[in-house]
């Protein structure tokens, strides 16, 4: 969408959480992700620490992780790589790189991007630790009205 849709989207409160990074606009649809959660299924974000904070204030049971490059120089490697970036948009990124981490403090779990298939497999596991942990489990087993004495 153009960059002034984008805009009246915002005025008509249609994004659950938005940002500028990197000079573009950026941001998550309210209704297929309020949808989805209301079906109970997991919502997977791919988004900056500006979209984080903002959902973690809506929704202060999301789990946060924040995937971090094995280093800085590892991420300019890959950014390079992955080419389209002058040199001017590469100290750019590499710099809000840099800025960024410092919020992952704030994140439940870090995950560092040494090889891929690892790091989504690290990435499930936290999925999957999650939905077992005990207050959300209890609230999913009252939807399916279980109750156990002595569990509430």
């Amino acid at each position: 969408m153009s960059t002034d849709e984008f805009k009246k989207s915002i005025d008509e409160d249609l994004f659950l959480e938005h940002a500028v990074v990197h000079g573009e606009y950026y941001g998550t649809p309210k209704g297929p992700l309020e949808e989805r959660l209301s079906q109970g299924t997991d919502v997977l974000l791919v988004i900056d620490v500006q979209g984080g904070a903002q959902i973690k204030k809506i929704y202060p049971q999301a789990v946060l992780i924040f995937v971090l490059p094995p280093s800085m120089e590892v991420l300019e490697q890959r950014i390079t790589e992955r080419g389209g970036d002058d040199q001017e948009s590469l100290d750019v990124r590499l710099q809000n790189a840099r800025d960024e981490v410092s919020f992952a403090r704030f994140y439940d779990y870090w995950v560092v991007n040494r090889d891929l298939e690892e790091a989504i497999s690290q990435i499930r596991s936290i999925i999957v630790a999650d939905r077992c942990q005990a207050d959300r489990a209890r609230d999913l087993l009252r939807g399916f009205g279980f109750s156990w004495p002595g569990l509430e």
